[in-house]
């Protein structure tokens, strides 16, 4: 394909223009952000005062509103009661933040489609989320991720390890960048201070989060999820019509921005990092993180948490079309506007100079709905994490009440935490995507690695878990503050790519892992605690109403087991394909092989 000039923008620059704002937002387009807010707060808070009218209606008291009776199931998992829709609907928005709007069409604008390679792999991580893991975390009722460690080794300091890393990631990958997104945006669109627009945007996002906690984050990912796409791809469809098309985008910019595998030395999406590192963080994100995890534990059934993760499996195909494109077409139209506010800016410069009034504000609600959604479920997982790994365990006596009030005392303290590392984002990168993968292939493969040998390999010990999971996040945290402490440039270890760095990282902590489950010459004394038979997981997997096991059973269970199996091992091992000792689902089988089809005939045609 040849290479052509870009296409001159038909909408100049307008010269009283102040620096860093784009003009083109109207008062029309102010109010219907402004009904956006209001009808998403609406439908955050609807649980909440449900009930309470329910029983002024039946005249019951006392009336008090729900998040005062409100259990950690209801809050931290929504009462375990979600379909398969809501499931797909709050995956979807939990992973599409603003950061994806700003940071994939940056990038897009930046050096082409190869970032959209993320985008695709996650269709092939969520199958393995609902068909391997998936299963087990339903059946060892579970509410966190390091919770599952915890009782697969019968190990506290697991727990807290974890704990501390995935509270790390999320301030450092998911908080400050989220919020700072929505500065960029209200910066470029309202001349907004950052501060300002972080400020308003957390209040607006913390009120239902505190208050409804999973379930009304739950309900307006359903909502926002229909704004995400119907947004995205009015303005995808907008935009390559002004472009003149495919072949027209493909004639105004290099032949390089068209290509998903890039030269092994490519600064940013080297082909061997894009295939075996980008996995490693994949990984980490789509099955062991517990903004997204947290989201199929919420499912009332296996199945209906298995449908949804391939439903939205089929939605992650998308972002490639309606993030990434609309930057290249960003750059072949305005190219002006992209060079003087950054290539950041390419999204919100689309957005003002190819929509009419009204549609802009619609958009603009549209990055909202992103932004807010994909918050809310980090807001929400934080909260999780802390109240039930940390103080839950240090107060084994505190209640429900209090566990809910403790969450709601962290969301605060995580939204404090990432408006001071905002700056730091802000100096640290000229592309927001590859910060958020930097900073995950820094510290996520230690994470992968220890939850696949915890699934996969009964010999793991309890001891190699944790100085892998050191190991790694000290290697990880050294790489990371050293660049931003200026030492990008001083050694190989800092020059090295991100996706190479993971790579690397991923094998020292299997190698040490492998080497001290080796030398301990045992496996862990522990599994998990409520693990079941392989007949048993396979009769779960099969059903479509997942019955969770609480610990006495698991004894009763257990004790059972011994007498019929007196010569066997009393823990079965637990293997990355128990799935398949199930009778599959013909619609979920058939929809993952399309998938499947799907992704790999992409993967070819943009080779």
């Amino acid at each position: 394909m040849s290479t052509a000039d870009p296409i001159t923008s038909s909408s100049p620059l307008p010269t009283s223009e102040a620096p860093g704002t784009l003009h083109g937002i109207t008062s029309g387009d102010i109010v219907v952000v402004v009904l956006y807010f209001i009808v998403i707060l609406a439908i955050g808070l609807l649980d909440l005062w449900l009930p309470m009218v329910r029983r002024w209606l039946s005249k019951s008291t006392p009336i008090q509103p729900a998040h005062d009776n409100a259990t950690s199931t209801d809050y931290f998992l929504a009462s375990r009661e979600m379909s398969w829709p809501a499931v797909m609907a709050s995956l979807f928005a939990s992973n599409i933040g603003s950061e994806h709007f700003i940071g994939l069409a940056g990038s897009g604008a930046a050096t082409g489609i190869a970032v959209g390679g993320y985008e695709w792999s996650a269709g092939i991580m969520l199958l393995i989320l609902g068909w391997v893991f998936v299963p087990l975390y339903l059946h060892h009722n579970v509410f966190t991720m390091p919770e599952f460690l915890k009782n697969r080794f019968n190990s506290p300091r697991l727990q807290l390890t974890l704990t501390i890393m995935s509270l790390l990631l999320y301030i450092f990958t998911k908080i400050s960048v989220t919020l700072y997104a929505g500065g960029v945006v209200f910066r470029l669109l309202l001349g907004w201070n950052l501060f300002l627009s972080a400020g308003v945007l957390i209040i607006a996002t913390g009120a239902y989060t505190l208050l409804g906690g999973l379930r009304a984050v739950v309900y307006t990912e359903i909502f926002q999820t229909g704004t995400l796409l119907l947004g995205g791809l009015s303005l995808m469809a907008v935009g390559l019509h002004q472009v003149g098309g495919y072949h027209g985008l493909r004639n105004a910019l290099p032949d390089s921005y068209f290509h998903l595998f890039r030269k092994p030395t490519d600064p940013d999406y080297p082909w061997p990092g894009m295939v075996f590192g980008l996995q490693l963080t994949s990984l980490w994100y789509w099955c062991t993180d517990q903004v997204i995890v947290q989201r199929v534990l919420c499912a009332k059934t296996a199945a209906a948490a298995r449908s949804g993760t391939i439903a939205a499996g089929f939605l992650k195909l998308l972002p490639m079309f309606m993030m990434v494109w609309p930057g290249l077409m960003a750059k072949a139209l305005y190219p002006e506007d992209v060079l003087r506010h950054g290539t950041d800016a390419a999204y919100p410069i689309l957005i003002v100079r190819v929509l009419p009034p009204g549609a802009a504000g619609f958009m603009l609600a549209a990055m909202l709905a992103a932004l807010m959604s994909s918050l809310a479920s980090v807001f929400n997982s934080s909260s999780t994490l802390f109240a039930m790994d940390i103080w839950r365990t240090h107060r084994p006596q505190a209640s429900e009440g209090e566990l809910v009030r403790v969450g709601r005392i962290v969301i605060v303290v995580m939204c404090v935490i990432g408006l001071v590392w905002i700056p730091i984002i802000q100096n640290g990168t000229d592309q927001l995507f590859v910060y958020i993968q930097s900073v995950s292939s820094y510290l996520s493969p230690p994470v992968a690695v220890v939850f696949v040998a915890a699934v996969g390999f009964r010999s793991t010990s309890e001891r190699s878990v944790f100085w892998t999971l050191m190991f790694g996040l000290s290697l990880g945290l050294a790489r990371l503050f050293g660049e931003f402490a200026g030492h990008a440039d001083t050694s190989v270890f800092f020059k090295l790519n991100f996706l190479y760095f993971a790579l690397i990282s991923a094998t020292s902590c299997v190698m040490l892992l492998a080497t001290l489950s080796w030398w301990d010459g045992q496996r862990s004394d522990t599994a998990i605690v409520t693990t079941v038979g392989m007949e048993d997981l396979g009769q779960a997997l099969e059903g479509d109403q997942m019955e969770l096991l609480d610990s006495d059973d698991t004894d009763d269970n257990r004790a059972d087991n011994d007498d019929n199996r007196a010569d066997k091992d009393d823990i079965r091992d637990l293997k990355l394909g128990v799935w398949g000792t199930a009778k599959l689902h013909p619609i979920q089988a058939g929809a993952s092989v399309a998938l499947l089809i799907v992704i790999v005939g992409l993967y070819a045609g943009f080779a």
